[in-house]
């Protein structure tokens, strides 16, 4: 797996000497370096309400973040220790380089395709921790990457090293991206499981509505080919539009059956101080699918920008296991 990204990255320098823009990488414009640290405490408490027996210790969480830009590169390194259960977790981790219209980043990356909110069909390259349906957040993985800007279009490539059952693997996927008064994207990923993954997602405003469509069609060797799709809309109403909604569709077909609705509403008050919300998600009674209703209703009370206390609870008509009250306090730091 290094050998194949210190390959990549050997091509991508040898083209910086060729194009004489490697030596100018970090001779810029004087004062326009900057190097910030900055970090964020997290604690989390949950208490269930019906199954007493999954009380569980609180989750105390230090992040911290270093960067270093200038006109042409980009160093991140970010890094999340859990107090709680010591641990060490690597967030994104990268060098990336604007040579021009091409940009070039390696490391601990994350990528994010598609344009739906949240249920991205088409969003494959990293994995994605799901265990909250209303918190779905991706881990970062080490890969390679190439841009290219042409006027309103992006090309992009990404090759990312994986390992399958102590097996050299690699995964590599590629997107175009047409910008203007519809946005499209057309993206194609690929891996050695015989897995081929084609996602297709645009998305307009009209008016004070953003609406989107997003899709991806797998192709397994073992007949097992799947659609998944997500469609919605989302705008912002009463004055100063401090009311905010979101309704998405969502689905599959082929090997699996499923369809469902999920949604939020929210209410800024006190000049965005408390902002209250409710999130749903409802899956529908198709074929041998398990439909279920979860809600998520929330108060955040921001005193302060750097300071967030959530209040709030998870209900589920079937899967109690996830009903529980929680209180989140985030501090962040600069």
């Amino acid at each position: 797996m290094l050998k194949k990204v210190i390959f990549f990255l050997f091509i991508v320098l040898n083209f910086s000497l060729f194009s004489g823009e490697f030596d100018e990488l970090f001779n810029t414009e004087e004062n326009y370096s900057v190097f910030s640290v900055s970090g964020k405490y997290n604690f989390y408490y949950a208490i269930p309400y019906i199954n007493l027996e999954n009380i569980t210790q609180p989750l105390v969480e230090s992040e911290v973040n270093a960067l270093y830009t200038n006109d042409k590169v980009e160093i991140k390194s970010n890094i999340i220790l859990k107090t709680t259960d010591p641990v060490i977790i690597p967030g994104e981790n990268f060098i990336k380089v604007d040579i021009r219209n091409i940009q070039f980043q390696a490391g601990y990356s994350i990528y994010s395709w598609g344009v739906a909110d949240g249920l991205n069909p088409s969003d494959l390259i990293n994995e994605k921790n799901m265990s909250n349906l209303f918190d779905i957040y991706k881990i970062p993985v080490i890969s390679v990457s190439l841009s290219y800007f042409l006027n309103n279009m992006l090309f992009d490539l990404v090759y990312v090293p994986t390992k399958n059952s102590n097996v050299d693997d690699f995964k590599l996927g590629g997107r175009i991206s047409y910008f203007s008064y519809i946005d499209l994207a057309l993206n194609y990923i690929w891996d050695l499981d015989d897995i081929k993954m084609i996602g297709l997602n645009l998305k307009f405003t009209p008016g004070i509505f953003s609406v989107w469509a997003e899709s991806n069609y797998s192709i397994n060797t073992n007949g097992t080919n799947l659609l998944e799709w997500v469609t919605g809309f989302d705008f912002n109403f009463l004055q100063d539009n401090i009311g905010y909604l979101n309704i998405q569709t969502f689905g599959t077909l082929g090997s699996e059956m499923t369809s469902g609705l999920s949604g939020k509403c929210s209410m800024n008050l006190m000049n965005e101080e408390i902002e209250v919300s409710t999130k749903v998600i409802y899956t529908l009674p198709i074929k041998n699918n398990d439909n279920f209703i979860l809600f998520n209703p929330e108060i955040i009370y921001k005193p302060i920008d750097s300071l967030n206390f959530n209040i709030g609870a998870y209900i589920s008509d079937k899967y109690h296991d996830m009903d529980n009250l929680y209180l989140k306090v985030s501090y962040s730091w600069e």
